[in-house]
């Protein structure tokens, strides 16, 4: 075998997999969790300065701002509900009505209201809202169970859940994102790419629950409370906390700190997952800071993947705002045996703490558990089709969200300097201690296992090579996810850049995922949706860390003896790609840069119906920024090669889509559009 076909089979055993605990996953994940704790450390000593009424309030006022602009605010006009009541039906000991109200225009909420039997008056009303799961409304047990306690109930489905499903195929009568989680992931990212959180239609949808409820006959506006668990734990949280109309509220199996969070099983879903939320210093005992001194109950179970540990310390945090507010006896916390869920115990608690709170006044209410009562779900159904989509040709998050990012943004009028300072790494730094672990020398080139620190405790790997011989070579760095699958001579990706005469670094980036690590769930958010949340929440994303890396990396090929640091260029593959833009775009020492399989447009993110992989290369609020052809721009006139590039779910991009969303870019810059083929070798242009 001749040492050309024979390299990238020893490729394969020089950089094999890394222990569990030390792939790069695992390496940032440590080091985005050192800082989540950092930032939750400075919270801890800016809460313990809040010692009096007057403090308190004034933090509240902080939180409340804070956290209306990360969601990206509230919409600032109600329009009309227009509801209608599309079925009835009787049942012993409540009525059921099937209603449908509008949130925003031409987005419609499908919901179930529950009527206590007998009686006359204004009732106290509850909004329920439900957790992640397919039924949304239809499997909450909440409306029949405190209807016949004697509250109005409004129970309805969530954005992506029950009758509302944002992507639904009426061929496959199913989702073609996928559950619950998925469909909220798919709205979370679009909102994300202009500055938003999902979180604000979520929680818009409740608030105008509540003003449906308060504009009954039958409903004393004055007594409106809220429970949910979960995903509508989550909701309530939020509706509580922004809502004074809420008199009171119970929120089960959702409430924990961020930092047992961050130390067991990690962000949960999208919405519950703001971008920037512990960088900015909050936690979730500010939210229950906003409730206060309303009448609060945390409900637990003891076997929860929300750490019960952390709830004990929300809790007791929560307790000194009651105290402060001499309302110690407003706040409670019912723990019971069991797994995620409301257990009996549970609903027994919440029965007598909104009787209590909310109760209309007759006493002798019993607050023991009611035999399960809920409809079919097929009587449940508010529209003919079961979905607001085939039925009401509702609006949907995509447009929503395209609606409000009408129009292109103007980039800034320095784009490198405004990439630097989000970015925080300067090129030209002193580069850092290389380790060299083994080395190759087949033929004409050697071929050595490298490592280099770039951050706290995180550590780059690749494969460095250089030709034989003197002198000072033109430079390649290629970012590519998959250095450690170039096992084959179709995917030699190394050997004919070093034969052409070049020095090259192979390399991995932060959060490359390898076969050491647990395999992947299948989702069209991709493998790498749960370190985005991570990584936003703390104040960051994989994309600016990465473009850090690149630079970095640049930093070690312009040191080197053998390397003419005038003639450095750059790779990037697949989600490795924006970020070698990015990089780009702050380092003059880049000459050249490739792209391959990449998107070249974040704006075609909101367009298409679906998007896949978009966490990997989402940085929060980039569109209200630039897009990736202002980046081409700016790199001008440095020429750019996109090989393969591809549209927002990963399919190769024609060429009027191409023209459509890079348009005069492709003109104004020096920009060359090749298609690669499987096996044939790369090439700039």
């Amino acid at each position: 075998m001749t040492a050309a076909r024979w390299l990238p089979v020893v490729l394969a055993a020089l950089l094999p997999p890394p222990p569990p605990a030390e792939t790069p996953r695992a390496q940032l994940e440590r080091l985005l969790n050192a800082r989540a704790h950092r930032q939750l450390r400075a919270r801890e000593e800016a809460v313990a300065r809040v010692a009096t009424p007057a403090a308190l309030e004034q933090r509240r006022r902080w939180a409340r701002e804070t956290i209306l602009k990360l969601i990206g605010g509230l919409p600032a006009t109600r329009t009309p509900l227009q509801p209608r009541v599309t079925g009835r039906r009787e049942r012993e000991g409540f009525t059921v009505e099937n209603v449908v109200y509008e949130s925003l225009p031409g987005f419609p909420v499908t919901a179930n209201v529950y009527l206590p039997a007998g009686g006359r008056g204004r009732r106290p009303a509850v909004v329920a809202s439900a957790g992640h799961g397919p039924l949304g409304k239809e499997g909450e047990r909440w409306g029949p169970d405190l209807a016949r306690k004697g509250f109005v109930v409004l129970a309805y489905d969530p954005l992506g859940q029950g009758e509302r499903l944002q992507h639904y195929d009426p061929v496959l009568r199913a989702s073609r994102a996928g559950g619950a989680t998925e469909e909220h992931g798919q709205a979370a990212a679009r909102a994300e790419l202009i500055g938003e959180s999902v979180a604000r239609y979520f929680i818009w949808d409740a608030m105008r629950g509540v003003d449906y409820l308060a504009g009954r006959a039958d409903v004393d506006p004055d007594r409106i409370g809220a429970v949910g668990c979960s995903g509508g734990g989550t909701v309530t949280t939020y509706l509580s906390a922004l809502d004074p109309r809420i008199k009171a509220a119970a929120i089960a199996c959702y409430i924990t700190s961020w930092s047992a969070l961050i130390d067991g099983p990690g962000p949960q879903e999208a919405e519950q997952s703001l971008a920037g939320f512990l960088a900015e210093g909050l936690d979730m005992g500010d939210y229950l800071a906003l409730i206060a001194p309303r009448p609060l109950l945390i409900v637990s179970t003891t076997a929860d993947f929300f750490p019960l540990e952390g709830a004990r310390a929300v809790y007791q945090e929560a307790q000194r705002f009651y105290a402060l507010e001499s309302a110690a006896d407003h706040i409670a916390w019912s723990v019971s045996e069991g797994r995620h869920g409301v257990t009996r115990e549970g609903r027994e608690a919440v029965a007598g703490f909104l009787l209590r709170w909310l109760g209309d006044g007759a006493g002798g209410r019993d607050p023991s558990d009611e035999p399960d009562a809920r409809l079919d779900p097929e009587d449940l159904g508010c529209t003919e089709t079961g979905q607001v989509s085939t039925s009401l040709h509702a609006k949907t998050i995509a447009d929503l969200v395209a609606e409000r990012a009408a129009g292109p943004s103007a980039p800034p009028a320095n784009l490198r300097s405004f990439l630097t300072d989000a970015i925080g790494v300067q090129p030209g730094q002193p580069p850092p201690v290389v380790m060299v672990h083994r080395t190759l020398i087949p033929g004409n080139y050697r071929v050595a296992v490298v490592s280099f620190p770039v951050d706290e405790g995180l550590t780059l790997s690749g494969l460095l090579a250089a030709p034989e011989g003197n002198g000072r070579w033109p430079a390649v760095l290629l970012a590519d996810p998959l250095v450690r699958e170039f096992t084959g001579e179709s995917n030699d990706q190394i050997g004919p850049l070093v034969r052409a005469g070049n020095v090259v670094l192979a390399l991995e980036l932060r959060g490359a995922l390898t076969a050491a690590d647990p395999p992947p769930r299948a989702s069209l958010l991709g493998p790498l949706a749960a370190l985005h949340r991570r990584a936003a929440v703390v104040g960051t994303s994989l994309v600016a860390m990465r473009a850090a890396d690149v630079i970095r990396a640049i930093d070690v090929l312009a040191a080197r003896a053998d390397v003419d640091a005038g003639r450095i260029d750059a790779i990037g593959r697949g989600g490795f790609a924006l970020p070698v833009l990015h990089a780009a775009v702050i380092d003059p020492r880049i000459a050249r840069v490739a792209l391959e399989e990449s998107p070249v447009s974040y704006r075609a993110f909101l367009d298409h119906p679906v998007h896949r992989n978009l966490p990997e290369i989402l940085l929060p609020g980039v569109l209200r920024h630039y897009d990736v052809g202002d980046l081409l721009l700016a790199l001008a006139p440095r020429p750019v090669t996109l090989v393969n590039p591809v549209d927002a779910v990963g399919q190769p991009m024609r060429r009027p889509e191409l023209r459509h969303y890079l348009g005069a870019v492709l003109d104004a810059a020096r920009i060359h559009v090749l298609r690669r083929g499987p096996g044939d070798p790369f090439r700039w242009e």
